[in-house]
């Protein structure tokens, strides 16, 4: 058994609630849940599971998965992530123009094409 709080924005209005709950609705929205007799989550918060454990778990598994396949550096944040583009140390950022010659050069399908034209029609509306 499983309850929903239906007052919440991802499921108003609150019209068409079968169709709400089975295409946007997601675990956030449950507040009880019950299985097999045993409370599972009440006001939110889980009864039999403690959620830092697993949590903790979870992220030592990643870092030891990402360890073995030898590629944790990409867990490591790029230290331009953060970068302002008003930085005179920062390298440029790429223009437009040379991110759809980027684009047109990856593949000359007609996908690629139409789509890098499509996004020049679209930016030139707003330059």
């Amino acid at each position: 058994m499983v309850t929903t709080d239906l007052r919440s924005a991802r499921i108003s209005p609150r019209m068409m609630i079968p169709q709400r709950l089975v295409h946007v609705g997601t675990g956030l929205n449950m507040s009880f849940v019950m299985v097999g007799g045993l409370v599972l989550m009440r006001d939110r918060r889980y009864e039999r599971v403690d959620i830092n454990t697993i949590l903790d778990d979870a992220d030592r598994a990643v870092q030891a998965t990402f360890e073995l396949a030898g590629v944790e550096h990409y867990l490591e944040q790029p230290s331009d992530l953060w970068r302002s583009p008003h930085d005179p140390s920062s390298p440029p950022l790429p223009s437009s123009a040379r991110m759809r010659r980027t684009i047109s050069s990856i593949s000359s399908s007609s996908v690629v094409t139409t789509t890098s034209a499509c996004a020049r029609a679209s930016c030139s509306r707003f330059s």
